[in-house]
């Protein structure tokens, strides 16, 4: 459908964001249902590439139900890439995990994405995502061919993921249809080249590669099944060999073994217990000792070494009688009786004598693989006795990989239900496929790879005297083969023939593209012009390279745009100037908005500090940092007002003027001098030719420089001096911007003063209070008698005296903890501390042990300090009840004897009535009252 507007040939939004709903719906339908198919999957197989597919095509999905969201908000392109990128996402990993279906998925994921782009995009998105989908399926095709890890086969996924690209697709070329007319021709034509090369070439490539697969399937799985029946039989056959093996060793031994029964008298319980003697004695007995060498080196035992010599792979022989007891040995038993064994009582079955083949076990201290084999020795018809032997199983390990196909084909001994002959087990799902090739050939999942497998149960001879024997050891032969190995001729083929369509894809499409060019040529590039004259640009002209009605119409074209350019023209220009305009003002505000938010983070930083030590070189710093200014001073007017003095900078040579103590005369010198008397900002945007400039040697860079007044409560308390080395750096507008800075800093410097005075002010309260202290505590200790308190394990006594000793010295001369412990000779093990009342020492709390080897620990010296820290607050709170309780006794007598003077109205009364309560006031003292005459005379 044509725009009559536009001229585009596309279809409108309306359109477009019905396609894009539409398909959403469909890719979302599709990728759920796919997304509960792996899900399945995964909980039946228990693969993590199964489980990894699950997440991903569940994120798909979500990603599919957004681009139903966005189509339904008309917000077409999202909708249209969130579906894109769902499908790149998704077939390569599927590739990756999957056999099989990476062809299908690159065919489906190119044609799916270009026919998305087709219905819901237009220029330049059409062309980025045609590309994409044409990426995406050669990537995906190729990593199909040549991946070089195992990958599942899965065949209910290879049906069905062909089945929903051939519907999607055919859904979606269905719609495409619908618009078929409305597309440029250039596309028609490549679109219809790169279909027809795309599913001629996928067929061919499709079929041929399932019948190779299949074929190829066919001739390994009988193979193996073959190798298996032959391994199978001939294993049989080979413990079929060593059974009469043993059997024609044993049958000289009858008459041997009747004796040794015959040897033994007396109830058979009594038999057994004469057994048991010796089998105890035999336990325990050296190797020299007589019952030892008699059962190892007699004759039977000789033509038993001599059995094993032809047969080595019998590593250890014995014979017993028929009541379990050792007649002959190759090597020493652990046991002397055997009767106990199992392998003793199924061989002998009471009496009746059975041949006996027991599972193979390893030996840790020879590292192989053997079984027991025992056979029934018979003398006169009748069991007289049981030779057993041990034999090695390894030649039968080495024999079937002699006898396997290839190096990739693996042979296993299945010896039991579920283990493996080198004691591995089998999972249950293995059991399942193997129970389904047992006698066939089965593609199952064995030892967690894709493989084809086929089993075949161990048999011997139908008139064999082992036949029961073995058909009882449930043994069977596995041969199996990874399946990628199997079918790597297939895959070798399916890399050749990928090749080959690739080629063929991309050779169409190029001809297709060239074909479509050829064909298109003048009106593409008629397009072409119009487009950018669309766009603005109005000088390009069509060339006329046809007579024809597209010659005329280019011709025609050229006049329109000719006049549509001197039109625009005088428009241009105005908008030019009006835009230089606002560019200026945006680039100021831009500024301005950049210097306020690094006069907030220096303000930020500087209302922090409190020293004014630290402050100013902090302030000089970050302004000279946030401003890129090559010099940023601070200079104070002092108190008598006549000199402004330097006292931070940042710059060299600012530091050597501050070393030097620089300072400008307020009113005369610099521009700093003038600021300071004036209380404005002062601006020099050339240094050499402004009248007030002071010349400085230490800074020869200044071309440009800015003072401001530090300005607190409506005096100038210093200057904040910044330098450039640009000329005419400053204007009006940084001057009004920098003086919120300035005034910030004047308040961060007095409010650093402020606290420096109260600083100040709170050391002397403190010193005061503590020179009061100490001269109360004087006053104290020189009144008080009792000075201390000792105390022992005998009881505790006032000290009226004082204890001198090294430890209380050190410790009341250094005011720290002195510990002597046992290691020390000269002194007695002690913990001396000064008990301090606010960094004042008032005494010393000495603790001795009472043996000379003690030694401290950290846990008694940490305990002793916070016992001295709480002694001196609580000695102080004494002192301190003590002070006022003898202050509340003087004001009570001093009432006291007030009340009686007062209560006498005679002279005389008064008088006697003082010196009599002064006198009880203060006992043996002798009270005297004397009137002061003028002439000085008493």
């Amino acid at each position: 459908m044509n725009s009559s507007t536009t001229g585009e040939l596309r279809n409108p939004n309306s359109m477009r964001a019905k396609y894009a709903l539409r398909t959403a719906i469909i890719l979302a339908v599709a990728f759920v249902g796919t997304f509960g198919l792996n899900l399945y999957l995964a909980q039946s197989i228990k693969t993590w590439q199964l489980y990894f597919l699950t997440d991903v095509t569940a994120f798909v999905s979500l990603l599919n139900i957004l681009a139903i969201r966005y189509s339904l908000k008309k917000q077409i392109e999202t909708a249209a890439y969130l579906m894109i990128a769902g499908i790149v996402l998704l077939f390569p990993v599927a590739t990756s995990f999957l056999s099989g279906v990476g062809l299908v998925l690159g065919i489906g994921g190119l044609v799916g994405i270009y026919m998305i782009a087709t219905l819901t995009l237009i220029q330049p998105q059409l062309s980025r995502a045609t590309a994409i989908g044409i990426i995406l399926g050669i990537a995906v095709i190729l990593l199909d061919a040549f991946f070089p890890y195992e990958r599942l086969e899965i065949r209910l996924l290879t049906i069905y993921i062909p089945i929903i690209a051939v519907v999607g697709i055919g859904i979606f070329s269905y719609y495409v249809l619908q618009e078929f007319s409305s597309y440029p021709l250039r596309t028609k034509l490549i679109l219809f080249f790169i279909i027809v090369a795309v599913f001629s070439v996928g067929a061919i490539a499709a079929v041929t590669n399932s019948l190779t697969r299949n074929e190829i399937t066919r001739q390994v799985g009988r193979n193996q099944q073959t190798l298996a029946e032959r391994l199978a039989f001939e294993t049989g056959q080979e413990l079929e060999a060593q059974i009469e093996n043993l059997q024609s060793v044993g049958s000289q031994f009858g008459e041997i073994s009747q004796n040794a029964n015959d040897s033994f008298v007396g109830t058979n319980n009594g038999i057994i217990s004469q057994i048991l003697v010796i089998d105890k004695r035999w336990q325990t007995a050296p190797d020299n000792d007589i019952v030892i060498i008699g059962i190892l080196n007699n004759d039977t035992a000789s033509k038993l070494r001599d059995f094993q010599s032809k047969f080595p792979n019998h590593v250890e022989l014995f014979l017993t009688n028929k009541y379990g007891a050792n007649i002959a040995a190759t090597n020493r038993t652990s046991d002397y009786y055997q009767a106990d064994e199992d392998w003793w009582k199924k061989a002998y079955s009471l009496g009746k004598g059975k041949v006996y083949i027991g599972q193979p076990e390893f030996d840790e201290s020879s590292q192989i693989f053997s079984i027991n084999l025992a056979v029934p020795i018979s003398y006169k018809g009748k069991v007289a006795g049981i030779l057993r032997s041990t034999f090695d199983v390894t030649g039968l390990v080495e024999n079937f990989q002699q006898g396997s196909m290839s190096a990739a084909t693996e042979i296993d001994l299945r010896v039991q239900n579920d283990t493996l002959l080198n004691g591995e087990k089998i999972t249950p799902e293995e059991l399942t496929g193997l129970s389904e090739a047992m006698g066939s050939y089965k593609q199952i999942n064995y030892r967690s790879v894709p493989s084809l497998v086929s089993q075949q149960r161990v048999f011997s001879s139908a008139n064999s005297s082992a036949q029961a024997a073995v058909s009882d050891l449930g043994w069977s032969i596995i041969v199996h083969q990874d399946l990628n190995e199997a079918l790597q001729p297939v895959q070798q083929q399916t890399r050749a023939i990928t090749l080959v369509a690739v080629l063929v894809t991309v050779l169409v499409g190029l001809l297709g593209f060239f074909a479509s060019q050829r064909l298109a040529a003048p009106i593409l590039a008629l397009t072409e012009i119009t487009n950018k004259v669309a766009e603005g640009n109005l000088s390009i002209r069509a060339q006329i390279q046809t007579q024809d009605e597209i010659g005329a119409l280019a011709n025609t074209f050229n006049r329109m745009t000719s006049q549509l350019q001197d039109t625009l023209g005088g428009l241009e220009r105005r908008i030019a100037e009006r835009t230089a305009d606002v560019e200026l003002e945006r680039l100021l505000s831009e500024r301005r908005a950049q210097e306020l938010q690094a006069i907030s983070e220096v303000s930020r930083t500087v209302s922090t500090e409190q020293k004014l030590e630290i402050l100013l070189p902090l302030v000089t710093r970050l302004v000279s940092e946030r401003f890129d200014f090559y010099h940023v001073g601070i200079f104070f007017v002092d108190a008598t007002k006549q000199f402004a003095v330097l006292q931070a900078s940042n710059s060299e040579g600012g530091k050597r003027m501050l070393a030097r103590g620089h300072r400008l005369e307020v009113g005369l010198t610099g521009i700093v001098g003038t600021v300071s008397q004036t209380g404005k900002p002062r601006i020099a945007l050339d240094v050499g030719a402004d009248a007030t400039f002071f010349e400085n040697v230490d800074l020869p860079a200044t071309r440009s420089e800015m003072a401001l007044p530090l300005n607190f409560r409506g005096e100038t308390i210093g200057v904040l001096d910044v330098q450039s080395v640009k000329p005419g750096a400053f204007t009006e507008s940084d001057a009004n911007t920098l003086s919120i800075l300035a005034d910030q800093v004047a308040i961060a410097i007095e409010n650093a003063r402020l606290f420096g005075q109260t600083q100040q002010a709170r050391d002397e309260a403190e010193a005061l209070y503590n020179q009061f202290q100490r001269t109360e505590w004087k006053t104290f200790s020189q009144q008080e008698t009792t000075i201390g308190y000792s105390q022992s394990t005998i009881g505790g006594k006032p000290i009226v005296t004082a204890v001198e000793s090294a430890e209380i010295r050190e410790a009341l001369q250094k005011g720290q903890v002195v510990v002597f412990d046992g290691k020390n000779l000269k002194a007695q093990p002690s913990i001396s501390l000064p008990v301090k009342l606010r960094g004042q020492t008032i005494g010393v709390l000495n603790i001795k042990a009472p043996t000379k080897n003690r030694t401290w620990n950290q846990d008694e010296i940490n305990l002793a300090q916070a016992v001295s820290d709480r002694l001196a607050l609580a000695l102080d709170n004494a002192r301190l009840l003590q002070e006022s309780q003898r202050r509340a006794s003087k004001e009570a007598k001093i009432g006291e004897v007030t009340a009686k003077i007062g209560a006498s109205i005679n002279m005389r009364n008064v008088l006697q009535t003082a010196v009599e309560e002064l006198g009880r006031a203060l006992p043996g003292s002798e009270v005297v009252i004397q009137f002061h005459q003028e002439d000085g005379k008493g």
